[in-house]
């Protein structure tokens, strides 16, 4: 890459981290990271499908025939897709007609009009928080220097992906406590108990219905009653 095409690389990451800092929900961090790659690279379609407890689930796509190609795969548990994800490596396939490892995705793909598709895990450290996918309806559309940009954008990617959902999380839980709390002194004011004794009787009640406690709590405060 040249001086030039290394200073557009620079902006172009740069706009990325711009319109990624005033987002700040995991679905509308994934949602910006499919339009800007799509974009930047000149794909046909783009999606992203991440990590949930180890298997992977379809979240933002271009256009639902990308989410019928994920579907597909991970249906059969097999194609780029999980390919890349299981190995956390970069699967590129230039020719959609010459790789007959995957049939049933092949034919789909093609009938849909893609030829080139790029599978980039998306990575955190050891962490695999997903897989960005991008493909084109040209054959051979993704060169070296295209690959070496897409894992760039991978990269940012999975880093917001990750902030994004330790800041959802955090939320949750202080969302939580809030709640819980209020569930503890409406038990305190109905039965005169202490905030540990209101307390223990949430938890009990949750352990007992199998139910958690955020949801007894929000019950409780709901309707004033288990």
């Amino acid at each position: 890459m040249d001086a030039e095409g290394e200073k557009s690389l620079a902006q172009q990451l740069a706009k990325l981290a711009v319109e990624l800092s005033r987002v700040t929900a995991v679905d509308d961090t994934v949602e910006t990271i499919v339009d800007y790659a799509r974009q930047v690279m000149g794909c046909t379609q783009a999606g992203i499908a991440l990590n949930e407890d180890g298997r992977l689930i379809t979240t933002v796509v271009s256009d639902p025939l990308v989410r019928q190609l994920y579907e597909i795969q991970l249906s059969n548990g097999e194609g780029p897709l999980v390919s890349a994800f299981n190995g956390s490596r970069v699967v590129l396939i230039s020719e959609v007609r010459n790789d007959d490892r995957w049939p049933a995705w092949r034919e789909l793909a093609l009938s849909f009009g893609l030829r080139t598709v790029l599978q980039l895990p998306l990575r955190t450290g050891t962490y695999r928080s997903g897989v960005l996918t991008l493909y084109s309806s040209i054959p051979d559309a993704f060169d070296a220097e295209d690959v070496a940009m897409a894992e760039l954008v991978a990269h940012h990617a999975a880093g917001a992906i990750t902030w994004a959902r330790e800041r959802s999380q955090l939320e949750d839980a202080v969302a939580s406590r809030r709640l819980i709390g209020q569930a503890v002194g409406v038990l305190m004011m109905r039965h005169r108990l202490t905030q540990h004794e209101a307390f223990d009787v949430l938890k009990r009640y949750s352990q007992e219905t199998n139910t958690r406690l955020r949801e007894v709590a929000g019950q409780l405060v709901t309707t004033e009653e288990f």
